[in-house]
């Protein structure tokens, strides 16, 4: 075989051999279509033997016999085999010898596998699905997110999956399971976990799509292309897609209910008990009534159904319900023909809180932000939170602007807090992040309004209490202070006071010490506060930028330490350069004819390989045995995913990202890249390591998996007989080039020293091709050399002295 037709070859069967072994479904080694053309060219050529008879394992005919699969099976397959191999038909004894010669791969491979006489359906089963099929099974999981987790993920639990499951292996039509073709079904029940990773993928993809408008960019995988092709044809899932990016909707994720909760119209103070879409089991489809017990009354109301994947699920129902039962206890429960099959409680409260929405929101779930609460009319909630409020006949509706920490007094004098635990100390309203005030070397946080402060303590304790002000004492009971009923074991209680009313209301810094009579406990906290004190950086986070601009308040008289920083004229505007070296841009702020030094951290990207320096610059492309072991990384999140871009990874059971948590005690993430390094593969050129953002992914760097040639230059020295090459190539190889003139190989396996290679050979005119390779590291056991090939040069030469044949 020539050289340019063997040489593909060659790398095609190395990259088989290795990936044969560690892929579940054999129908996961990518194919294009110029290795599906070597790959028939070999079917061809070994069909007599294949046939003869005497089968024996065979990975490149195995590829081949899925790859056919994939492409054509349309509810038949031989006939295809019989097309590609040019024949008009293919005896059954043919077949069954390629079959078994298929089924000893599968043994000696130790692939996945059913009864060795399903040739046709082990074939199927390792593509999965194919091309044919592929839109009906994307209908399929559409349909599924659709309807059974009406288009939430966050409803994607185990038990959703596990039925999910239990449905498309049992395959007997329902649930829509007659999109599914037996290929997929088997595929799944011998490969449970691996398809669960799949499906979960194709159901990012298509939540992605549906909700963001986000579809993948060159992919390589075979059915995130036809995923592409599938939701751009698809009429169902653009109608679906339509009505949700258009009109009031706007293309919002709206969270989806599967509880009864309470809702209420805002502006009319009308409320409604809402019983949403269930889902059930296919087995309960007759009398299904809903039944609810609240204040000695029992109403049941009946309920229709229309069939989802997994089961059934429930027609929704929306109950007008008194002012005077908003806050009693609802016992709830959904039967069928007297078999109940779900109950749901929804306690009694002396407050009901609601989303700008008027949805319900669980006391224990208050979120930051706006947020309305119901209460009787004498009923009182106090908390730094509360903006308004106003009578609504029987009724008080309270709206609140909740901060990150911020504490309730609820009317029964429980309380609640926001986003956190209930903790002694001073609460985090105010509190301005990322800055702090620097005294005699020490960090003061910064507040740009008096914080409140909570004290834990016995009762008995309270009246003696003081507080200590800047060495100024003062009472508890000085002024007013708000007492909790914490409900602990400690018997102790909760005093929210405001330190504004002990003295701390102009800017300064302030110490203050609790004083508990017979309490060990240290209540002494430092802070700096600055009522105007506000900032704000312009086009941050900064990610691989070298210079940022932050914006402080007008009235502040605020001076740059960094001479970098450059203040525009008239403003608090300073321009400044990123260190990578440092969290920090440092400002001297003058308050009362005093200056106090102020640090605010610089929201940017940082990083670091293993042990190299911080750098805020991108990377440049890494070679992939130089990929680190660690990467540290700043920024200003307490989470961070790292992905590699999209390579196998819908078609492989393997999810190529992975979620770090910031090391608080250390302000950074520490990314362990070691099962980074072993999903690299190389059947792409270049891998793009992501940084992924909830709102945008922005690409980290680039891996380069195999070597790359920017420039080559061929010439000839004629005086000295001499073949010059000369290569710039990005890697870290060993390489070898062959020669050839007029279609006659001159040179073989000659090594490129330094990027360079003088040949001595007898120049002739004419045309020179030249074929470079890398060596790859053998794993197929054989223990020659594997050579792969990364690039062919063509090259016309004049020998000024070797004119034979030519006209001038």
């Amino acid at each position: 075989m020539a050289v340019s037709n063997l040489a593909p070859f060659i790398k095609l069967k190395s990259r088989i051999l290795k990936e044969l072994p560690v892929k579940k479904l054999i129908g996961d080694i990518v194919i294009n279509e110029e290795e599906y053309k070597i790959l028939i060219d070999y079917l061809k050529n070994h069909y007599r033997r294949i046939v003869s008879g005497v089968s024996e394992p065979d990975p490149i005919l195995a590829v081949a016999l899925v790859q056919i699969g994939i492409r054509y099976y349309d509810g038949g397959y031989w006939p295809h085999v019989a097309n590609e191999l040019g024949l008009s038909l293919l005896p059954a004894n043919h077949q069954i010898c390629i079959g078994d010669a298929f089924y000893k791969t599968l043994i000696r491979f130790d692939r996945l596998r059913l009864a060795r006489g399903e040739y046709v359906k082990n074939i199927l089963m390792h593509g999965f699905v194919s091309n044919h099929y592929s839109d009906a099974f994307f209908n399929f999981l559409f349909a599924f997110y659709r309807i059974d987790l009406e288009r939430d993920l966050s409803r994607l639990n185990r038990s959703m999956v596990a039925d999910l499951f239990d449905v498309m292996v049992r395959n007997d039509n329902t649930g829509r399971t007659y999109w599914l073709v037996q290929q997929t079904v088997d595929a799944i029940r011998t490969n449970q976990k691996g398809t669960k990773i799949r499906i979960r993928r194709l159901l990012r993809l298509i939540d992605k799509c549906f909700w963001d408008q986000i579809v993948p960019t060159n992919a390589t995988n075979r059915l995130t292309q036809n995923f592409i092709k599938w939701q751009a044809e698809s009429d169902a899932f653009q109608v679906y897609m339509n009505e949700y990016h258009g009109g009031h909707q706007c293309g919002r994720r709206t969270k989806s209910f599967s509880t009864p909760h309470l809702v209420c119209d805002l502006l009319n103070t009308t409320f409604s008990l809402v019983l949403p879409t269930q889902l059930i089991k296919f087995d309960y489809i007759e009398s299904l009534t809903w039944e609810i017990m609240h204040d000695g009354k029992i109403e049941q109301f009946s309920v229709g159904s229309y069939q989802g994947v997994t089961g059934l699920k429930t027609e929704e129902l929306c109950i007008p319900i008194s002012h005077k039962y908003v806050f009693s206890e609802y016992e709830i429960e959904l039967s069928s023909g007297g078999t109940r099959l779900k109950r749901f409680i929804i306690k009694s409260d002396c407050a009901r809180f609601f989303g700008k929405d008027g949805v319900f929101i669980l006391p224990n779930s208050l979120p930051v932000g706006e947020v309305y609460a119901i209460t009787h009319f004498d009923d009182l909630i106090v908390s730094e939170g509360y903006s308004d409020s106003e009578r609504r006949g029987t009724l008080t509706l309270y709206y609140f602007d909740f901060q990150h920490g911020d504490i309730l007094r609820m009317p029964n004098g429980k309380p609640l807090s926001i986003g956190k635990k209930i903790e002694e100390g001073i609460l985090p309203r105010g509190l301005v992040t990322g800055a702090c005030a620097i005294i005699k070397n020490d960090r003061f946080p910064i507040y740009k309004q008096s914080p409140t402060m909570l004290i834990k303590m016995l009762p008995s304790r309270a009246v003696g209490t003081l507080i200590v002000v800047n060495e100024k004492q003062y009472r508890l009971f000085d002024e007013q202070a708000v007492k909790i009923d914490l409900h602990d074991r400690t018997n102790e209680v909760g005093y929210i006071i405001r330190l504004a009313d002990y003295g701390c209301e102009s800017d300064g810094i302030y110490e203050v010490l609790i004083d508990v009579p017979n309490d060990r406990t240290n209540r002494y906290v430092r802070f700096a506060l600055l009522n105007s004190f506000q900032f704000e950086f312009e086009d941050a986070p900064y990610i691989f930028s070298s210079r940022g601009t932050i914006r402080l308040s007008d009235s502040l008289n605020i001076t740059s330490v960094n001479f970098v920083n450059q203040k525009l004229k008239g403003e608090n505007v300073f321009n400044f350069e990123i260190d990578p070296k440092e969290d920090y841009i440092s400002f001297l702020l003058k308050v009362n004819d005093k200056i106090i030094p102020i640090n605010i951290s610089v929201p940017a990207f940082r990083w670091k390989f293993d042990d190299g320096t911080w750098e805020i610059s991108k990377p440049s492309e890494l070679w992939h045995s130089d990929f680190p072991k660690m990467i540290y990384i700043k920024y200003p999140n307490d989470q961070i995913i790292l992905s590699l871009d999209d390579d196998n990874s819908i078609e492989d059971d393997i999810d190529q990202y992975q979620v770090f948590n910031i090391r608080k005690e250390k302000q950074l993430f520490e990314c362990d890249m070691t099962r980074f390094k072993t999903w690299l593969g190389r059947t792409k050129e270049i891998r793009v390591l992501y940084l992924d953002f909830p709102d945008n992914r922005k690409e980290f760097f680039q891996v380069l998996t195999k070597s790359r040639i920017s420039s080559c230059l061929i010439r000839g020295d004629y005086e000295r007989d001499l073949i010059i090459c000369e290569f710039d190539i990005i890697g870290n190889s060993r390489y070898f080039v062959d020669i050839s003139f007029c279609k006659r190989l001159i040179i073989e396996k000659a090594e490129i020293q330094k990027g360079k290679l003088e040949l001595p050979v007898e120049i002739g005119s004419g045309r020179y091709i030249v074929f470079v390779y890398e060596q790859d590291v053998d794993d197929t056991g054989f223990g020659d050399p594997v050579y792969l090939p990364i690039a062919k040069y063509e090259k016309e030469i004049l020998n000024p002295y070797d004119l034979t044949g030519k006209s001038i």
